[in-house]
């Protein structure tokens, strides 16, 4: 991060050193939570070499300004840190409340103490000069768990998956394409094989629809291809479904947009800006439905990522051990989603039943 002896000796101050470290280990942290995709950040923001220097500079200039007998102003350096310095990047409310809570977690007179670590092994170290610095840091894992960064230890499941995915994907791009020399099948009769079985097995056209819908191999776009047409014919031909295939919806947003305007003109008053968007997962599964509800929809083929679920509870639970961070277990369980007038739903950290008080 471009710490170098004149930088420790920047001040004299005890302070310094141990919070220079522990803004060069929250750099690390945020930089490092990238790699895991939507699990480390629900946006990648693109945390640099700039905001490091700005936090320690700020650091820097608070000590010099601080009264000694107040001590440091922890309130002024975690707003620095979590709203302005790096948190001035974060848009999104729940990335801005987990670096709010690194800065009050991390940074406190606490972080002076020999007892404090960021994580099980990685404490601020007693040094005086670059080289003790680096010789402690070479003295850690090379390895860093997901743990080390506040994740799920599953975490590292989903990533070297999808690293050893991108690795196989870049050895197979540079394969020959040759065709066989065998006398077994070409590859282009495979593929062309292949190509009109899946004609065969296509529905008829719809009106042209330009674009296409993310999913990761051919054979799950085309059976999702055909579970889409499946729900659509169903709906036209036997009339509105008790139970709406969520996945399978081109624009889900629009879906709920459509709920949101037909539930507001059946109650007269309601203003459509005051509609607030409720859901209730139950303990039925799909085949269990044998009726719309009295008012809003019930849909199922949504997924957990990054936590499960437990039926018995009906609440959120923590990933299996070593298992996908991706909870399949719900997708077929239905959840009931309504809107309901704003001054009407009380929001509460978890959300059990709207209520009129």
């Amino acid at each position: 991060t471009g710490i170098n002896q004149d930088l420790l000796e920047v001040s004299n101050m005890m302070q310094w050193k141990p919070m220079l470290y522990g803004v060069a280990f929250l750099h690390s942290t945020v930089q490092e939570r990238r790699k895991y995709g939507p699990l480390g950040w629900n946006i990648p923001y693109e945390f640099n070499q700039a905001d490091f220097n700005a936090t320690i500079q700020f650091v820097q200039n608070h000590l010099y300004d601080m009264d000694i007998k107040k001590g440091v102003s922890w309130t002024t350096v975690r707003y620095m840190i979590g709203e302005i310095q790096y948190g001035g990047r974060v848009t999104d409310d729940f990335d801005k409340r987990l670096l709010n809570t690194f800065a009050k977690v991390w940074f406190s007179e606490e972080m002076f103490g020999s007892d404090f670590n960021f994580y099980k092994g990685y404490n601020i170290p007693k040094c005086t000069n670059i080289d003790q610095y680096v010789t402690y840091i070479q003295g850690l894992p090379a390895y860093d768990t997901p743990e080390v960064f506040g994740l799920h230890p599953n975490a590292d499941i989903t990533y070297q998956s999808k690293l050893a995915k991108d690795v196989l994907d870049t050895i197979l791009s540079i394969q020959p394409k040759d065709s066989s020399s065998g006398g077994g099948e070409t590859r282009e009769a495979l593929v062309h094989r292949l190509a009109n079985d899946m004609l065969e097995k296509l529905p008829a056209d719809y009106a042209p629809y330009e674009g296409s819908w993310v999913s990761s191999t051919l054979g799950f776009w085309f059976t999702e291809l055909l579970d889409r047409d499946r729900q659509f014919r169903a709906w036209i031909f036997e009339g509105r479904p008790n139970c709406f295939w969520m996945t399978g919806f081109f624009n889900p947003q629009g879906f709920l947009t459509a709920m949101r305007q037909e539930i507001t003109r059946a109650h007269k008053g309601w203003a459509l800006d005051r509609m607030v968007l409720f859901n209730e997962v139950t303990k039925w599964m799909k085949d269990d439905i044998t009726q719309p509800p009295t008012e809003g929809v019930y849909v199922y083929g949504l997924y957990l990522e990054g936590a499960g679920w437990d039926r018995r509870g009906c609440k959120l639970i923590e990933s299996k051990p070593q298992s996908p961070l991706r909870d399949d277990a719900s997708n077929q369980d239905v959840c009931c989603e309504q809107w309901c007038e704003g001054s009407s739903l009380v929001l509460l950290p978890h959300i059990q039943e709207a209520s009129s008080n």
